[in-house]
């Protein structure tokens, strides 16, 4: 049955009688149903009487009778009529529960031979091919209980009985035929005429042509490059492999991981009415492949045809990999027009056939457990296949992938270190098989808010339905797949799992020396899990958190944290060594903490702060952190938000609030809330002082005279490595260059300063203004290096003086 928790899915009323309707009438579909409802306790019905409903407290309909090999449906109109008549003349409501029985899951395939459309053709509904679809797949049964609905509020909106009849059996079969189209998808193809179909199409011919007038080549050859290009791309998905992967995987799973959490599936369920479903996960590591594929298929959706790295396509993974379901892209298309016209028609492809796609907005894996800036080149093809089938309905769906214990994690680690990515191979799959030894944890999968492609463009883009295609990207697509990309990453983080590891990870990092009483990191627990559990970051954020000691030996099986026995009370530890691994976790969720964490950072500098600059000062740090975490609120809702947190922590004793409610004031340092204080602040506390020292060296330097962007780079370089070693934690400021594209484009946009044609910035008034606040942002050892970098780079000759 596809639902976790059957009952709580359909919220029947156990006072309204229930009528159950079956597409097609079926011994065999009424016996399967009859079961379920045993099994479910649901309202039970006659299944032996086979005469419909009658009346009573419950029954069944059926909306097709079959014959030999087609279904007929003049009966099964009138049985919809006489169950709305009754309706009508006894004014009992009744609640109409549509449920779908699919013996086997073979989607069938085109063009298939003439034994197969015999006997097994799936969407076939004959008595003929039940009978065998029975003999051959009675194990491998599957139902799908659809929502209930009543009829009478047709009647209140004034259609008679014939009206009402009608609208229910148009309804009802619509209901069947798209959970026909989303549990079994469209049939599947043959991979050769695929390849010839695109290498012959319009948008592909052009390139065909541009590439002969390039190369100087006959069209044969141009042809034949890009057939070798399809050939190199497109999947062979086969419902063998994905049968014999649904296998292996569920053994896997039961192996290695404690168990594969679902969370947030409702969105499954409000997507599958989709012409077109885009799955966009986070990618973290290569299980996520197989993870997204067994989980969608075991929760009645088709397995999604899946973009992997042409690194993967190595013997024997990429055949293997293929056949479930993978088609290969480059890292680039750059230069390549032939290529992208290949890859881009068979992506309209597969959209407009209705084959759900998956593919990772990050690009490649993160290795640093954040969200990676999007990129958007597959998002912008999806966009243009919405643009030339204006009508498809397309699904945007974002997901969040995580686990207790990342696979790659010290070889994540050993990159971070500088060591060179090791290409994947052979031997690595064949050194996989330690992994079946390890203890992992659990995995998790989260889905988060869809995005329906179509109302967003109506909404954002004026007239983009009428745009000329003719145009090989319009001019709008640009701007918009930015657009959407940033609110898909944000709808991701939104609905992120915060794990016991990552909270663990989180307090222990930002420690100082990365090391806690166990009393306080108790203490620092309980206001870390009333903070996400009362003041969830969104309704999608899934937290999964257990009590103190079991999180702590979570953390000491999987992220080895140490526990070190003292007599005057335990001591929480984790070594630099194992740091940079449990960085990875505490990544993951840094962005729930972010604006808590800069108030905290705020207090610990001043024990004593209004409200008002409170306010002031995370307006101007906001737009730097939203476009680095991809953070949900409008800068118009700050104000709420920033009220939020603090009153949160009034209440937990963090802060306390002045009579009249303008003023707030740290704790004392002896209390154990500002050692609370002190470790929330330093969560992003590197980023924070990154932020100011990149601004404050920007108007130090425009004092002294002229600065070059090169320049200018040069000195933030300088900086973090001089601030590395001034604070004496070098893992916090290891990683500030993933900020250095984004913060340097937030610059810009900000108006902060200009970039004149030769080089040289032109710095903002608007950014002079603020230098008061930026300078409270950092200590006076930090402004005077700030200073000194400034003077000493400004010129080059003392730079290469060193």
């Amino acid at each position: 049955v596809l639902s976790n928790d059957l009952n709580a899915h359909l919220s029947l009323d156990p006072n309204k009688p229930v009528v159950y309707v079956l597409q097609n009438k079926s011994f065999a579909d009424l016996f399967v149903l009859e079961r379920l409802v045993e099994q479910h306790n649901l309202p039970s019905f006659d299944a032996k009487s086979f005469n419909g409903y009658s009346g009573g407290e419950s029954g069944f309909i059926c909306l097709a009778i079959p014959s030999l090999w087609t279904p007929k449906m003049v009966k099964a109109e009138r049985d919809v009529f006489n169950l709305v008549q009754q309706i009508a003349d006894t004014g009992r409501e009744v609640q109409i529960l549509p449920v779908s029985i699919f013996w086997g899951r073979n989607p069938g395939k085109e063009n298939a031979g003439l034994i197969r459309t015999l006997f097994f053709n799936r969407r076939k509904t004959g008595a003929w091919h039940k009978m065998f679809a029975i003999l051959f797949n009675g194990r491998k049964t599957l139902a799908n209980f659809g929502k209930p609905f009543f009829v009478k509020k047709f009647f209140d909106n004034g259609l008679d009985t014939m009206q009402t009849s009608r609208k229910v059996y148009r309804l009802l079969r619509i209901h069947f035929t798209r959970q026909l189209s989303s549990i079994l998808g469209p049939e599947l193809y043959d991979r050769e005429r695929v390849i010839s179909r695109i290498v012959r199409s319009e948008y592909v011919d052009a390139a065909i042509r541009d590439h002969m007038l390039k190369k100087g080549c006959t069209r044969e050859k141009a042809e034949a490059e890009a057939r070798k290009c399809v050939d190199e791309i497109a999947s062979d998905l086969t419902f063998r492999a994905i049968y014999l992967f649904d296998k292996a995987l569920k053994w896997l799973w039961q192996k290695v991981y404690r168990g594969v959490e679902l969370k947030n599936e409702h969105y499954l369920h409000q997507v599958k009415n989709s012409d077109s479903i885009i799955y966009m996960p986070t990618h973290k590591s290569h299980m996520d492949y197989l993870l997204i594929c067994y989980v969608l298929y075991h929760n009645g959706m088709m397995s999604p045809h899946t973009a992997a790295g042409i690194n993967l396509n190595f013997w024997p993974v990429g055949g293997i990999l293929r056949k479930g379901g993978a088609f290969f892209l480059r890292r680039s298309f750059k230069g390549n027009r032939l290529y992208a016209a290949c890859f881009n028609e068979y992506l309209h492809f597969l959209v407009k056939s209705g084959f759900p796609i998956n593919f990772f907005p990050e690009g490649g894996r993160s290795r640093s457990g954040r969200l990676l800036k999007p990129k958007t080149g597959m998002l912008s093809m999806i966009v243009q296949a919405q643009a030339r089938i204006k009508h498809r309905n397309i699904s945007l769906v974002p997901v969040y992938i995580s686990y207790d214990k990342i696979v790659e994690g010290k070889s994540y680690e050993n990159e971070k270190r500088g060591k060179k990515k090791k290409k994947e191979s052979v031997g690595q799959l064949l050194g996989a098989y330690k992994l079946l030894r390890s203890k992992m944890g659990s995995a998790y999968v989260s889905f988060g808010q869809p995005i329906d492609l179509k109302e967003y463009l109506d909404e954002k883009i004026i007239n983009w339905i009428d745009s000329d295609l003719s145009e090989e990207k319009p001019r709008w697509i640009g701007p918009a797949v930015n657009s959407l990309a940033g609110e898909m990453m944000s709808s991701t983080n939104a609905c992120v799992i915060v794990s016991p590891v990552s909270v663990i990870s989180l307090g222990l990092l930002a420690a100082p020396n990365r090391a806690l009483t166990k009393e306080s990191f108790e203490s620092l627990w309980g206001v870390y899990c009333r903070w996400l559990t009362d003041y969830r970051y969104d309704d999608d954020t899934v937290v999964e958190l257990n009590n103190f000691n079991d999180a702590l030996n979570q953390a000491r099986d999987l992220a080895g944290v140490d526990v070190l026995a003292h007599p005057t009370g335990d001591i929480i530890h984790i070594s630099e060594k194992r740091s940079m691994r449990l960085s990875y976790y505490s990544n993951t969720i840094t962005h729930l903490f972010a604006l808590p964490s800069f108030i905290s950072y705020k207090f610990v500098r001043k024990h004593r702060r209004d409200k008002e600059e409170i306010l002031e000062a995370v307006k101007l740090i906001y737009p730097f952190l939203q476009k680095e975490f991809f953070l949900k609120w409008d800068p118009s809702a700050l104000d709420e938000e920033v009220e939020k947190i603090i009153n949160f922590m009034v209440s937990s004793e963090i802060l306390e609030s002045s009579d009249d409610g303008t003023c707030l004031v740290g704790p004392d340092v002896t209390d154990i809330n500002y050692t609370n204080l002190k470790i929330t602040g330093n969560i992003l506390e590197a980023v924070f002082q990154y932020y100011a020292m990149g601004m404050i060296l920007l108007i130090e330097a425009h004092k002294i005279g002229p600065i070059s962007r090169d320049k200018y780079d040069k000195q933030l370089a300088y900086l973090i490595d001089r601030a590395s070693l001034l604070s004496g934690d070098s893992i916090a400021y290891r990683t500030l260059s993933d900020y250095k594209f984004e913060f340097n484009s937030m610059m810009r946009f900000m108006g902060y300063y200009k970039l004149r044609e030769d080089g040289q910035l032109i710095v903002g008034q608007n950014l002079v203004e603020k230098e008061s606040s930026l300078n409270g942002l950092i200590d006076k050892a930090l402004r005077a290096s700030t200073k000194r970098i400034a003077r000493l780079l400004i010129d080059d000759e003392v730079v290469r003086d060193g």
